[in-house]
């Protein structure tokens, strides 16, 4: 084991990059970012996508947005057009209503929800199974989550996909037929 270390060591070291030089230069793109990241995401900017989960606008998220000035944290728009997919995850999030109405169930849980409301999703061992379902007659229903990506990564990334969109299952049904 500590042949193996040294090993790396002596590679990092030929590489040029050492690892605590390493945690220098993370440190400096970070600074970098928050003096020269974007403070504004624009909305017309970024597109709704169809995943399995649901339609998606994604705004903020660690992996894939490197030019904010932030990015602890995954923050989207889910569009509810029907209903979404099932999914279950650890739970932490907080998803605000700002457009229609409809109900999310929380382990099988009926829970209301309308514009201006704050659906909680809690923390729990195992995760928490919930679904979104839009009761607008007069269009679909959004909501905004805002999750802290550190507490995702602490509490193990559990998400489990238990039933997809509909609308994207057909497509990837279509994809496979073509």
């Amino acid at each position: 084991m500590l042949e193996k270390e040294a090993v790396r060591d002596l590679e990092a070291e030929a590489s040029g990059d050492s690892m605590y030089e390493l945690l220098f230069k993370i440190r400096d793109e970070a600074r970098n970012r928050i003096k020269q990241g974007r403070y504004v995401i624009k909305g017309k900017q970024v597109p709704f996508r169809m995943e399995r989960q649901g339609y998606i606008r994604t705004y903020l998220h660690p992996r894939l947005t490197k030019d904010a000035v932030l990015n602890i944290m995954m923050s989207f728009i889910h569009e509810i057009r029907g209903h979404s997919g099932r999914h279950t995850h650890q739970g932490g999030t907080c998803l605000f209503i700002p457009q229609g109405k409809g109900h999310t169930t929380v382990d099988g849980v009926r829970h209301d929800w309308e514009a201006g409301d704050l659906v909680l999703l809690p923390m729990r061992p195992g995760g928490v199974s919930h679904q979104h379902f839009n009761d607008n007659p007069d269009g679909p229903s959004r909501f905004l989550c805002m999750s802290p990506w550190m507490l995702k990564e602490l509490a193990g990334r559990t998400t489990e996909q238990n039933e997809v969109l509909t609308d994207w299952a057909e497509k990837q049904e279509g994809r496979e037929h073509a």
